[in-house]
């Protein structure tokens, strides 16, 4: 639209460089009265009127912090959040197209119906009380989040501590196993029961004090009885480290928890005597979504949506929703029949809350947009001289790089781990602004 009509704007060619004079009259050492030797005294009184709407915008970068977090963080956040909507899917990226129709919505609607009716209730009375309730919103679309961020957390994996590992061993018989670990901390043993085709976990083991772990892995019923196993599992600092019992032994790998951004992460365990090939058909489309040997117990990851898995031909699971942001384990044992039997496992759950939660902190923010920066803007160049109206513009462009700034000292300054408190300080931030 803008170029389309370029030829029926009134162009003007700058002249001289009103940003340079700003600097250097400021820079005098007896401050601006007394440059009148150098500068006029018109662009003296048009310097201090800029100064005084200046200090309008000492709160502004805190705002932009926030308000730039729509394209990162919250962006982040929907990532990890279910996304469809029946048959479509709205992607996490398309979240931020709420702000400029909101915009267009709002906009409209606060100066017909929204500030006459603050106005008569008294909640306003000039353009800096607009600010104040902009940047209370955009506070309050943060505590939103928060909220959001604590639902999310049941569904993200289980972060890796220093110190500590996440010991993980996956029963590939389809019988019980009693597991039997010495606790040198306490100079005691526990016991644990390894269902068929199951998993135990221990997500918080101390890898500095004690590197290896004595165990006994003894067979309850079935085959489990022929094959006892008695040892140690060597475990190391922030590794997930797992093992899997089959017919050959114990295979050690390093597994991975963390929740893909965009599909499914999968790893096959298959108990055979032989290398069997697994495939996953997705069997609305009529294609191969997976396929690999049994001998690859690596992690792979495929498109969310439901599939049929085979191995040798026999068809294990039907019809299995692989839901996004899930990682599964699935193990797979071949009886004496020749017969493959297979439990899913989720080591990661999949996204559960939706996307759409996030509605409620877009347009709160967008509110907050409406009452602070348009306000902020339009009471600025009203305010100031004709002749300050670039070095306006270019403080307040600076002022969005100051906001990022603020952005990259709080989230990259490793003091705070979780997303939740990073969320809680720009809260708090933008209240005490106000």
């Amino acid at each position: 639209c803008f170029v389309a009509g370029k030829k029926l704007y009134v162009i003007k060619t700058p002249a001289g460089n009103v940003l340079g004079k700003v600097s250097t009259c400021i820079g005098r050492e007896h401050w601006l009265d007394n440059a009148d030797d150098k500068y006029d005294r018109g662009l003296i009184e048009d310097i201090k009127s800029l100064l005084r709407v200046l200090v309008l915008f000492i709160p502004l970068p805190v705002f932009w912090a926030l308000f730039d977090q729509q394209g990162s963080r919250w962006t982040f956040q929907a990532d990890r959040m279910e996304q469809d909507i029946g048959s479509w899917t709205l992607k996490a990226d398309q979240m931020q197209v709420l702000n400029p129709l909101l915009i267009l919505i709002f906009i409209p609607l606060f100066e017909v119906a929204i500030y006459p009716f603050m106005t008569k209730c008294r909640l306003i009375s000039k353009p800096l009380h607009k600010m104040i309730w902009g940047g209370l919103l955009a506070a309050a679309a943060f505590v939103i989040s928060g909220i959001v961020e604590l639902n999310l957390l049941p569904t993200y994996g289980t972060p890796l501590v220093e110190g500590y590992s996440q010991l993980r061993v996956y029963n590939g018989f389809n019988c019980n196993y009693t597991f039997t670990s010495f606790e040198p901390y306490n100079n005691s043993t526990s016991d644990f029961n390894i269902g068929p085709l199951s998993v135990y976990e221990n997500l918080e083991m101390d890898a500095i004090t004690f590197p290896n772990i004595s165990y006994a892995l003894r067979g309850v019923n079935g085959e489990c009885i022929d094959n006892p196993h008695i040892g140690s599992f060597s475990v190391s600092s922030s590794t997930a480290n797992s093992f899997f019992i089959n017919n050959q032994g114990i295979h050690a790998f390093v597994d991975n928890n963390d929740k893909p951004i965009d599909g499914v992460y999968v790893r096959f365990l298959v108990n055979s005597a032989r290398a069997v090939p697994v495939t996953i058909v997705d069997s609305s489309k009529n294609r191969t979504k997976l396929s690999l040997d049994s001998n690859d117990k690596g992690q792979k990851k495929i498109s969310k949506g439901s599939g049929d898995i085979i191995v040798d031909g026999q068809t294990v699971l039907k019809d299995f929703k692989f839901r996004a942001g899930a990682v599964y384990t699935i193990n797979v044992y071949n009886d004496s029949n020749s017969i493959f039997v297979a439990n899913p496992l989720t080591i990661t759950p999949p996204n559960s809350v939706h996307i759409l939660w996030l509605i409620p902190q877009y347009v709160v923010m967008t509110m907050g947009e409406v009452m602070f920066s348009v306000t902020g803007l339009e009471f600025s160049f009203t305010q100031a001289p004709a002749t300050m109206k670039s070095v306006l513009q270019s403080v307040w462009l600076l002022t969005v790089a100051f906001g990022n700034l603020i952005v990259v000292l709080i989230v990259e300054g490793h003091f705070l781990n979780a997303q939740v408190k990073n969320y809680r300080i720009f809260y708090r931030k933008n209240g005490k602004n106000c």
